[in-house]
């Protein structure tokens, strides 16, 4: 027996389909609408050469804003937020919330010179203060990473990380907007060679922890690889040692055997 469905049932089966690509918070499209969004934008753009421009904006220390106002007040202030993107967009552009402070703006048959004006006055637009009902006045701050279709990547994907990696280099840097550009594709792989490097190194047992002096009597501590089996990707790179979170950690071992070689003690567990 065959069920036949009512209008009740296809209004219904519309709006999950809507609440599966909506935010509902601000009513933008989430990550969910990424592969028709792009299918659909990029495809008009190859049949008729032009280009896509994506906006990848990360609102500054938002975290801030719940813990001093609560999320409650935080997520008035996302959906002010939402709000002001749509006021400059318009209908030329779509907006995707990406995260909780993450939004993706996508914007077709853009020239680079037109992608950046936008990309300033989403900026500047941030920046305004948010007046609450209450009385409550929050500001909050935004940078912003831009890549454009089809020079800084050929589908979705490499367009989107393309754009979040300039956004990275807004954040690192304190500039409102970055362009992706080539060199820092390759920077990051570098990066992440040599993080791998460093990695593998740690667990082969291959490297030391050694002291160098410095002013005021203080001591600087290093790492080396032994033996001098130091990979090519190491000279250009050496801030990467001071990233202790993606790194594991020298032992405690490791660290007073260091200590007592240098200071002419036997190691730990030989004292007598």
């Amino acid at each position: 027996m065959e069920y036949a469905r009512t209008d009740h049932d296809l209004e219904m089966s519309s709006r999950l389909s809507e609440l599966v690509i909506y935010d509902p918070l601000t009513g933008l499209q989430n990550r969910s609408a990424l592969n028709e969004l792009f299918a659909r934008a990029l495809g008009q753009a190859n049949e008729h050469r032009h280009a896509v421009g994506v906006l990848y904006i990360d609102l500054n220390d938002f975290r801030a804003v719940n813990k001093l106002h609560g999320q409650a007040v935080g997520d008035v202030v996302i959906s002010r937020i939402a709000n002001r993107l749509r006021s400059i967009c318009g209908e030329a552009n779509t907006i995707v919330r990406m995260d909780g402070d993450e939004f993706l703006i996508v914007s077709e048959s853009v020239e680079r010179g037109t992608l950046d004006c936008t990309a300033q006055l989403v900026v500047n637009a941030l920046r305004e203060p948010y007046v609450l009902e209450s009385g409550k006045t929050v500001r909050v701050s935004g940078s912003c990473g831009t890549a454009i279709f089809p020079a800084d990547g050929s589908h979705h994907e490499e367009l989107i990380a393309a754009a979040e990696l300039a956004l990275q280099q807004a954040k690192k840097t304190g500039a409102d907007i970055v362009a992706f550009d080539a060199e820092m594709l390759k920077s990051e792989h570098k990066r992440l060679m040599l993080e791998n490097d460093i990695s593998l190194a740690l667990e082969r047992g291959e490297l030391s922890i050694v002291f160098q002096p410095q002013t005021l009597g203080r001591f600087a501590v290093l790492r080396h690889w032994l033996g001098g089996n130091i990979p090519s990707s190491a000279p250009s790179h050496p801030p990467i040692l001071s990233r202790p979170q993606k790194l594991q950690e020298p032992s405690a071992e490791s660290a007073h055997s260091s200590c007592a070689r240098h200071a002419g003690m036997p190691p730990p567990g030989q004292f007598r």
